[in-house]
């Protein structure tokens, strides 16, 4: 159904300021042709402190002349591709802007669109030599040409351009839904266009009265515990580094990109609980212009930049549970757009996706099923609508745990945890998020089925059976062969039984209730249960 990126994750994103910094002075060879102007412009940037600004009118033609372009990097095999950042003062619709590389003689030999439906920047990033549209077909590129939409105006700002460059790997978005090919990723962009697979029904009364329920235990994790003074006071001094100001209805500061982002994660977190447990009004509007520039600098929803590449989605867990826990402190429009990055991030449409019941990733529960609980509650317009997106998410938990015989991650048939295409005890971790989640949905018309709950305590208790105790062999630790304990930890496990125990009519699952006790004991609700029998012979 979709193309996955296949490099490493370090070919995410171009280094930040790897480009042409367009600043002082409109650079010569570069010229309008109609109405519109072109100037130097301190509103917006990316690089250095200024930018160029093209106020453009419909049919008008920007022309870069004389440009520097290596024709080697054109379509080699580890230097194909061009990037440049490019701003939109206002969404325009099913507009386009036409991006053509000329040769010499003027005539156009590579093209590409993007699309304008968007505000803030945009990191386009295309290859000349897998999704670019061929029309010459040359590497002797000697200008580029803009061609604005044919009606219509508006201002575009461009900064950090370079021609041709290294190789990375490119996102499909609702810019350019067309990128594809070698080095690139579909996913967000396939899941982003599903909709709901589940028949329409209004909400039942059993529903709706489990929602107080799981909302309560939902925000008591979700909103974690208050920081304490000193790290708030880091975690305003860490957000004055990024020069973050307001102007004249907009927002600018130090440049966010895939690398970057990571620098935000430690501090908006802080500032989130500050606002939450302390009522920090500072922190609030901190933690507001902080999200408003994110989504300004184009990490936002639809957007390539905010399409995560792999480890960037532990860089910035914490980036994701601010953005839930601010979710009565957005005014409606900011709202309305962190409901959409959620949405794209979280990848929400994996909740309508049949194929997470053949091709699974154990990363994404990990890292994101607490975030898509909260943006599934918290970002809902109605109860109807809470119902609705908490079924989705019941079907998606219920697919991941469908057992499957192939590489991909999840359970396999003899209750082993796949990660990375292999047998990955070390990494099964992620087991114990599922097992938080499941908790608060137990009892509830949202929780899994007996047969996927049994598949995931049963890969529990498998993993228990490699272990002596709670240790298992040297061989099992994957990447982290100084930590080879059981993941899943104690108190993940005791959820996980009492998430459980309602299936058989009991507060707890007695099989992993009597395995808790024999191995760590100390939790009441399970104690009644007593230890299992020291196991024994072959499993």
């Amino acid at each position: 159904m979709r193309n996955a990126a296949c490099l490493l994750c370090a070919l995410a994103a171009t280094a930040a300021g790897a480009g042409i910094d367009l600043e002082t002075n409109v650079p010569a060879g570069w010229s309008v042709s109609g109405s519109g102007s072109l100037s130097i412009s301190a509103d917006h940037y990316r690089l250095g402190a200024e930018s160029l600004r093209w106020n453009w009118q419909g049919g008008d033609v920007l022309t870069a002349s004389g440009v520097s372009i290596d024709p080697a990097k054109v379509l080699g095999f580890y230097q194909n591709t061009c990037s440049l950042w490019l701003y939109s003062d206002a969404v325009t619709s099913g507009d386009e802007l036409t991006i053509e590389f000329l040769n010499g003689s003027g005539a156009v030999q590579w093209r590409f669109r993007a699309r304008l439906n968007f505000e803030g920047w945009r990191h386009l990033v295309r290859s000349y030599r897998y999704d670019m549209e061929q029309v010459g077909g040359g590497t002797n590129l000697q200008s580029v040409r803009f061609t604005a939409p044919a009606t219509g105006s508006g201002g575009l700002f461009l900064d950090d351009i370079e021609w041709a460059g290294e190789r990375v790997t490119r996102h499909r978005d609702r810019v350019m839904p067309d990128v594809g090919g070698t080095s690139s990723s579909t996913l967000h962009h396939d899941l982003d266009q599903l909709s709901s697979d589940l028949p329409p029904a209004s909400a039942t009364p059993a529903e709706l009265a489990a929602l107080p329920q799981i909302e309560t235990a939902l925000w008591a994790s979700l909103n974690a515990s208050a920081p304490s003074a000193a790290s708030v006071t880091t975690a305003k001094n860490s957000f004055a580094t990024w020069n973050i100001v307001r102007s004249g209805g907009s927002i600018k500061g130090s440049p966010v990109d895939r690398i970057t982002v990571d620098s935000i994660d430690p501090f908006l977190g802080v500032l989130a609980r500050a606002w939450i447990h302390l009522g920090d009004g500072q922190a609030r509007d901190m933690a507001i212009d902080t999200i408003e520039h994110l989504i300004d600098q184009g990490w936002a929803g639809g957007s390539a930049e905010s399409a995560d590449g792999g480890s960037d989605t532990y860089a910035t867990r914490e980036i994701v549970r601010a953005l839930v826990m601010m979710r009565d402190a957005y005014p409606g429009a900011l709202r309305t757009k962190v409901k959409d990055l959620l949405q794209w991030r979280l990848k929400r449409g994996f909740f309508w996706d049949p194929g997470v019941a053949v091709e699974k990733d154990t990363d994404y529960i990990h890292t994101e099923s607490l975030g898509l609980m909260g943006l599934a509650v918290g970002f809902a317009d109605t109860d109807q609508e809470k119902v609705e997106n908490l079924r989705g998410l019941r079907q998606y938990f219920e697919r991941f745990l469908v057992v499957t015989s192939n590489g991909t991650g999840g359970i396999k048939p003899d209750g082993t945890g796949f990660h990375h295409w292999n047998h990955y005890n070390n990494y099964m971790y992620a087991f114990g998020q599922l097992a938080d989640r499941l908790h608060l949905l137990r009892d509830t018309p949202f929780m899994v089925d007996i047969v996927s709950y049994e598949a995931l305590r049963d890969a529990c208790y498998a993993m228990a059976m490699m272990c002596n105790d709670i240790e298992f062999a040297n061989s099992l630790s994957g990447r982290k062969p100084a930590s080879p304990g059981l993941p899943i930890s104690a108190d993940s496990l005791a959820r996980l039984a009492k998430a459980g125990g309602p299936f058989y009519g009991e507060t707890a699952d007695p099989k992993l209730a009597r395995f808790h006790n024999r191995v760590w004991g100390g939790d009441a609700g399970l104690l009644a249960y007593g230890n299992e029998a020291f196991p024994t012979g072959f499993w």
